[in-house]
């Protein structure tokens, strides 16, 4: 760099390649290429200061050491005279990705959809070169409080992880003078192909996505949400929503909140939908092909056409719907057509079907189940099917069922193993030595009724497993009692053992 004297004050001007490691002390340095500014130090400190200026990347030269809020701080290092310190930038990176840096707005006015799918599709299917791994680019994308304009579908590309705020202030919507789409959110595979082409090209199919704490509202799509092929997918304090008022339907113009296909013979399923909201809308889930493993919890549903409906040959099978509420349904709350094990539990139903039944099992359904259930009105299941249970207070066809008297078989064990019979009502579990694995009865009999207890206080630490040696327990090969004094009580459904 030149050297220019003003009076007593010396400085240097030319491109930052040529700026001297060491000013001379209060000497300054401008590098004409990047328009940074430096400042030569004492001779004890050596070496130059940056002057921050416009052109300064103030966030990545900002230092961050964690020093935790209490009086005493925290050791990030190998010793407190070495803690860890990064820039201000990488702590930033390491957090939720807000959508807005990729140019969404969330004013209820710009389109964001490019700009969500822009986010989405960078953080989740860029390549990386060999020495990163591909799990640093994996973050979930952040939706802060909003109205985000969408006009055509938003793709959920594989492990994708989308976070509101929350479902009242947090919204996704398709305005009602956008053209009719398929859906508001859709499922895609590692190279953004959807429907019938999902996978091709090797590419990874759908598989642990989440969407949690979103509103999504659609007036001209098909569907909200369309899950073609999804594997591993849950839904978390989200509001699905449309503008339908009732009380009729107009063929061919239904809105679906969640529409399930695995498009194919192949078994897709294992989709979630937790702490939800359906409103507004036709029909809130729909499904008839061939998916398993759908659980619906603790979720309402309100102001709809139809429930939950599954159909299809082969349609979907173990779909559970459990500690739901319905209400202001106009026809069935749940409609099981042409399918098996669909069970209805825990659930309330209110103001459904105009004083019908709000549960209904097509002549060709078999081994659904409709378990502690509460009706406004009874009988609250109709049932055409074959090999189905009902087991509420208000309703139930349990005729195999024989009460001779008031007092009920009880054994108690407490070896490491213990094998169940017809006749055992109760059984207590002594597992203070030991864990212990439970069979259940080898031949139940439809409405058999047994109810297993930690009379020790001591699964916590070793753990009661309860199977059978011939069918399930509600899906599953096992159970296992580890709560300290926990209690179980089965019920068999003539196919499996069925969880009260």
């Amino acid at each position: 760099m030149a050297v220019t004297i003003f009076g007593l004050i010396q400085h240097r001007r030319g491109i930052k390649a040529d700026l001297p490691d060491k000013l001379e002390e209060g000497e300054l340095g401008f590098c004409v290429d990047t328009r940074e500014l430096f400042i030569g130090n004492t001779p004890a400190l050596g070496g130059n200061t940056q002057i921050f200026t416009d052109a300064v990347d103030v966030v990545q030269l900002t230092q961050y050491q964690f020093v935790s809020d209490t009086q005493v701080p925290s050791q990030t290092g190998t010793s407190m005279n070495q803690p860890i310190v990064r820039s201000l930038q990488q702590q930033l990176d390491d957090a939720w990705v807000n959508v807005k840096a990729y140019g969404a707005k969330g004013d209820g006015i710009t389109d964001d959809t490019a700009a969500i799918n822009r986010a989405i599709e960078d953080l989740y299917t860029k390549q990386l070169t060999t020495s990163e791994n591909v799990r640093q680019a994996r973050k979930t994308v952040w939706f802060p409080t909003g109205r985000y304009l969408v006009s055509d579908a938003i793709l959920l590309y594989p492990e994708v992880n989308l976070q509101g705020e929350n479902y009242q202030n947090t919204q996704l919507f398709q305005a009602a003078h956008t053209p009719s789409k398929p859906c508001l959110l859709r499922l895609t595979d590692s190279l953004g192909q959807t429907g019938v082409a999902l996978g091709n090209n090797s590419a990874q199919l759908p598989v642990n996505q989440s969407v949690c704490d979103l509103n999504l509202h659609a007036q001209n799509a098909t569907q909200i949400v369309l899950l073609e092929r999804p594997n591993q997918i849950e839904f978390i304090n989200c509001w699905f929503s449309s503008s339908w008022t009732g009380p009729t339907v107009t063929p061919g113009t239904e809105v679906t909140g969640i529409t399930i296909q695995s498009l194919g013979a192949f078994v897709y399923g294992d989709v979630w939908i937790n702490n939800c909201k359906f409103t507004n809308m036709e029909w809130a889930l729909y499904c008839d092909q061939n998916i398993k493993n759908v659980h619906i919890l603790n979720t309402s549903f309100t102001n709809l056409y139809l429930g939950v409906i599954t159909s299809g040959s082969p349609g979907p099978t173990h779909v559970k719907v459990q500690n739901c509420v319905f209400d202001l349904i106009e026809q069935q709350a749940i409609k099981v057509m042409s399918t098996t094990h669909v069970s209805s539990l825990h659930n309330t139903y209110l103001d459904i079907n105009s004083g019908a039944a709000s549960i209904y099992w097509h002549t060709t359904t078999s081994l659904c189940s409709s378990i502690s259930d509460q009706f406004s009105v009874v009988p609250g299941v109709q049932d055409l099917g074959t090999h189905n249970l009902i087991f509420n207070t208000q309703q139930n066809n349990l005729t195999q069922i024989a009460v001779t008297s008031n007092i009920r078989n009880v054994r108690s064990f407490s070896s490491a193993t213990v094998q169940l019979m017809d006749t055992d009502d109760v059984v207590f579990i002594d597992c203070s030595a030991t864990a212990v694995a439970v069979s259940l009865s080898a031949t139940p009999q439809l409405g058999q009724a047994v109810t297993v207890k930690d009379a020790s206080g001591n699964s916590f630490v070793n753990p009661i497993t309860i199977s059978s040696i011939s069918t399930t327990v509600d899906g599953a090969s096992t159970f296992v009692i580890n709560t300290n004094y926990g209690s179980i009580t089965l019920i068999y459904s003539g196919t499996e053992w069925k969880i009260i």
